[in-house]
């Protein structure tokens, strides 16, 4: 896509995803974002790729490289099913054991940030019921 193509202007106009109680309004036209720019699993995507060595035991950055690919998502978990994977200490797949290590980084990262003293926001999380009749 080039620079001051229709779809940049339609996505600029949009600015973003607005999530609403009962519905979204996408920052890009539903063929893009349902289909085309979707992750789907084991489906082939071309995507902008960043790639991190990162050092065993200090976790700190050694390598980065990033470019243009065609990568392929192996699954589809929700929050919960990857939770679910790397807490049953009977798992031993390479997929729940990748978790697993991109959770350590995950904290590690996090608790390096915090001890540089990195600001903290917290929002309550907000839901909304709605009525049958709306």
């Amino acid at each position: 896509m080039r620079a001051g193509a229709e779809i940049d202007k339609e996505a600029a106009r949009r600015c973003t995803t607005v999530y609403m109680v009962d519905r979204r309004t996408d920052m890009l036209p539903g063929l893009l974002t349902e289909s085309l720019c979707s992750l789907v699993c084991h489906v082939e995507r071309c995507a902008f790729s960043v790639l991190f060595e990162i050092d065993s035991k200090t976790f700190k950055t050694v390598k980065c490289d990033y470019g243009k690919s065609i990568i392929r998502s192996r699954e589809s978990l929700s929050y919960y099913q990857a939770q679910d994977m790397m807490d049953d200490p009977n798992n031993k797949e390479p997929l729940t054991e990748s978790l697993r290590g991109l959770l350590k980084i995950a904290t590690v990262l996090r608790d390096r940030r915090m001890e540089g003293g990195a600001l903290t926001l917290s929002s309550p999380e907000v839901k909304f019921k709605l009525d049958n009749d709306s």
